[in-house]
């Protein structure tokens, strides 16, 4: 006797339950917030754990960072960030990863910057965003970039 599926076949009276009913609105408001973090939101759905978005290399972050303060205009001194969005180089850092990273690589990313900045004679990078020009704070992460 050949298979043809008609033992496995459901009766006409079985309709599948919407997925609103079994998992609630509650269920699906926390799928669309782990799938706009980028961890997965259907895998909360069906019991499994979120997936972690990929942590970002030192050097990334650092770059993304450096994008940040690259238009003099969004560069400030003597503050980590203002009201109206300018950072200084330990800002920017630290804003980028708030978003984008988990502390060690945030960690690694600050440590070579700090580098950096005392290769440049400087006790710490938030001494050299203060006392030193929009130029020289760009270099010093592009030399941060290249060492991660």
């Amino acid at each position: 006797m050949p298979f043809d599926g008609t033992e496995f076949r459901l009766p006409a009276t079985a309709v599948p339950t919407p997925w609103a009913a079994i998992f609630g609105r509650q269920a699906w408001r926390l799928a669309r917030r782990c799938v706009a973090a980028g961890m997965g939101g259907l895998a909360v759905l069906f019991g499994g754990r979120p997936v972690a978005r990929p942590e970002p290399w030192p050097a990334e972050l650092l770059r993304m960072a450096r994008a940040l303060i690259e238009d003099e205009a969004r560069w400030t001194q003597r503050f980590y960030e203002t009201r109206d969005r300018r950072y200084c180089a330990v800002g920017a850092l630290r804003a980028v990863a708030r978003h984008r990273a988990g502390l060690r690589t945030f960690e690694h990313a600050d440590r070579v910057l700090q580098q950096v900045a005392r290769q440049h004679g400087f006790r710490d990078m938030e001494h050299m965003n203060d006392g030193s020009t929009h130029a020289a704070v760009l270099a010093a992460f592009d030399a941060a970039i290249a060492a991660a």
